[in-house]
Parts: structure tokens; sequence; C-alpha cells
């Protein structure tokens, strides 16, 4: 996540939201400019939560997700297919599979 401050922004609003993202458990990577600082925060998991507390933040600007919460299952990460057995039947394979299942629209009420 990449984090934008206002311009000319206080030391101390600066270090409010470094401790607000390390409260998140997140590293923080601060690019200072001569007008604006720009914080960049390194870490593993949903940054959601985090990123929220930060936007509603007066003294900052801006905030980027520079990635996607779903990263670990896209295909950027894992460029095949992803193929399963269950009961012997293959998932995920050159195959069209339909499943179908009781639901609880199905039951008698």
């Amino acid at each position: 996540m990449i984090i934008s401050m206002k311009l000319h922004a206080k030391r101390e609003e600066i270090d409010e939201v470094r401790k607000q993202v390390e409260h998140f458990g997140y590293k923080v990577h601060s690019i200072e400019g001569e007008e604006r600082v720009v914080i960049g925060v390194v870490g593993v998991g949903d940054v959601t939560a985090c990123m929220e507390s930060i936007e509603a933040m007066p003294q900052v600007d801006n905030v980027v997700r520079i990635s996607a919460p779903y990263k670990f299952v896209s295909k950027e990460f894992r460029p095949g297919k992803t193929r399963i057995r269950v009961n012997g039947m293959e998932i995920g394979g050159d195959q069209f599979v339909v499943m179908a299942g009781p639901f609880s629209v199905e039951a008698e009420t």
C-alpha cells in the first residue's frame, strides 16, 4: 500500500500515520520530499482494515493498494491450473464438470 500525505504534513502527523500502520503489524518505508511525504507499507495479509483506518486520518491525502487481496490465488501468482481430486473425479482439469447438491430451498418446510 502507498500512503501519500497532504502537502507540508507536520512531523507529528507523519509519525501518527506510521504508528497506526505499525499497529496493524506492517513495516513502514518513508520517502520524504520537499513538499510531500510518501509512505510505503510492506507486509503480508489483507490490508483492508489498515487501509480504511489510514484513509480516515485527516493528514492523509491518498491511499493506494498495490496488490490485490486475492493475489495468492490469482493467475499472476500461480499461472497453472488448479486441479483437485474428489472421490476419484478431477476438478479443474480438461473435462467439463457439473456439480449439484442438496440445497436448503429443496427441503420441505
